[in-house]
């Protein structure tokens, strides 16, 4: 006789999750148009030729990418889900695509393309990452993606992402440099966003900021 199990959804859940892929779908929207920034989408990235802020979101790419390795070995599937989860909201969209646009407003054609190329990379190596567990949505915007070398005609027989840091094996200590760095910048921001707050001034009110370091 076969049993049946009651299975209860938190509805607040199923709507978190359908609002990340929404989220997923929006980055590749935003990314889209910087394309044609790129002529060369077989120039090398190295991490510590770039400038801070494309260095620090290599440095937390290479560090999910490590991550979503280690946690496939041990099948911990929740980890994986955490990692992408973290890296893909909180770094990559939170603060690395609001941090690129006066960049791609006011910069150079170089520092244009570089930027682009770097969210570029994000984008791809992210849904290389994600295609185990969404396999539909990330299929979809891989295909959408423009053609560069290695381009498979799915994703599914595409290989999946290995950490920046093996082709690059110098390079920890100058990611960790890199996350210190973005630490003290971080912690400056959060205090700034503390004042703002504490006097209410207006989210839409631009004020000038002075900080005196040693």
């Amino acid at each position: 006789m076969v049993q049946s199990r009651s299975i209860n959804l938190n509805i607040k859940k199923i709507i978190s999750y359908r609002q990340f892929c929404n989220k997923i779908w929006q980055t590749y929207k935003f990314t889209k148009p910087k394309f044609d920034l790129i002529k060369d989408f077989a120039r090398e990235l190295d991490p510590s030729k770039q400038n801070f802020l494309n260095s620090w979101i290599l440095s937390r790419l290479n560090t999910m990418v490590s991550e979503i390795n280690r946690s496939f070995e041990k099948y911990a599937l929740g980890e994986v889900v955490g990692s992408f989860h973290n890296f893909w909201l909180y770094e990559l969209c939170d603060i690395y695509l609001e941090a690129t646009k006066p960049i791609f407003i006011n910069g150079s054609e170089e520092e244009k393309e570089l930027t682009a190329l770097t969210l570029f990379t994000c984008l791809k190596d992210g849904l290389l990452c994600l295609h185990p567990l969404m396999p539909f949505i990330s299929e979809e915007l891989y295909q959408k993606l423009p053609a560069f070398p290695g381009k498979v005609q799915s994703i599914t027989i595409a290989p999946y992402p290995q950490p920046i840091s093996e082709r690059y094996p110098e390079i920890d200590a100058y990611f960790t440099s890199i996350a210190n760095e973005f630490e003290k910048v971080n912690k400056i921001a959060g205090c700034l966003r503390s004042i703002a707050a504490s006097v209410n001034l207006p989210p839409q009110i631009r004020a000038n900021a002075f900080i005196i370091t040693d």
